[in-house]
């Protein structure tokens, strides 16, 4: 995917030595106007990233994930809202490029508490040493967030399981013990497990005795 026609012709490309695993590299989306810089710039971080480039006004990619995204503030449209909230898009750490700071530019992304706003003539110092941290950021988020929407079940015993044949009295005791032992691990003490359960502390203690705990 790439809508490239700067004279430098890059198609996603990575050098990777051998036996390095494909996830080591990161993926950089990369939307800026032709220039000697950008192109120095591209030249340098395709040795270590894998590239997707876009000229500017170029309808943005839609799938990733990318890693790092890196937006001339000229680009800047509907289009790329997907990135900042789009899972399937990667999240990728958002680096915004403007002309010259403090300009117009510069103080509005600023202002919306976007981090990565670099001067264009920064970028190529700075970007190539920034990329593992920006990328290390984007995964770590990635990680997060799904570890939040995930539904993690738990394996069900089968039907022909849930009684065991066990009888009323030893499943109600198997409950007590089991209701009591969370109690005190939870609240660290005798006294207070009683008090959340809501019996005399005698009497919470007879039955800690009862069930040998």
């Amino acid at each position: 995917m790439n809508s490239l026609r700067w004279p430098l012709a890059l198609e996603s490309q990575a050098c990777l030595a051998p036996g390095d695993v494909h996830e080591r590299e990161y993926h950089l989306l990369i939307q800026l106007p032709h220039s000697p810089a950008s192109t120095s710039l591209v030249s340098a971080l395709a040795a270590h990233s894998r590239l997707t480039i876009c000229e500017i006004g170029a309808e943005l990619p839609t799938s990733g994930p990318f890693d790092v995204a890196v937006l001339h503030a000229d680009s800047l449209n509907l289009a790329c809202g997907p990135l900042l909230y789009d899972a399937s898009l990667g999240l990728p750490e958002v680096v915004f490029v403007v002309d010259d700071p403090p300009s117009p530019q510069y103080l509005a992304l600023k202002s919306r508490g976007f981090r990565n706003v670099v001067r264009h003539d920064d970028l190529g110092g700075w970007l190539p040493g920034a990329i593992a941290d920006l990328g290390s950021l984007a995964r770590a988020r990635r990680i997060v967030m799904r570890a939040c929407t995930d539904d993690p079940v738990a394996p069900v015993p089968p039907r022909t399981l849930a009684s065991g044949g066990i009888k009323l009295h030893a499943a109600e005791t198997r409950f007590r013990a089991a209701f009591l032992r969370s109690l005190l691990a939870e609240h660290g003490s005798r006294r207070r497990a009683a008090e959340a359960a809501g019996v005399p502390y005698r009497s919470f203690c007879e039955m800690l005795r009862k069930l040998g705990i």
